[in-house]
């Protein structure tokens, strides 16, 4: 909802906290990767995404993650 409404500080404040009470869910990374891709160094981002890769147990969201590493990846 933060992101939507264009509080991006408070979005990733909470997909902060939020990776850090669930390390180990993907989607948290995920969207937080998003967040930092759009606003910051993109090796933040692909930190996140490779985080979000490793928990990621479904194939078709490991395939989603692999894009935006391909898309954040290739402004490094």
């Amino acid at each position: 909802c933060y992101g939507v409404a264009g509080l991006y500080a408070h979005a990733t404040a909470a997909l902060r906290a939020a990776a850090a009470k669930h390390d180990d869910w993907a989607r948290h990374h995920y969207l937080l990767a998003l967040m930092l891709g759009q606003e910051g160094p993109p090796e933040r981002a692909m930190e996140e995404l490779h985080l979000a890769l490793q928990h990621e147990p479904y194939e078709d969201g490991r395939i989603r993650i692999r894009r935006a590493i391909d898309v954040i990846g290739g402004r490094t």
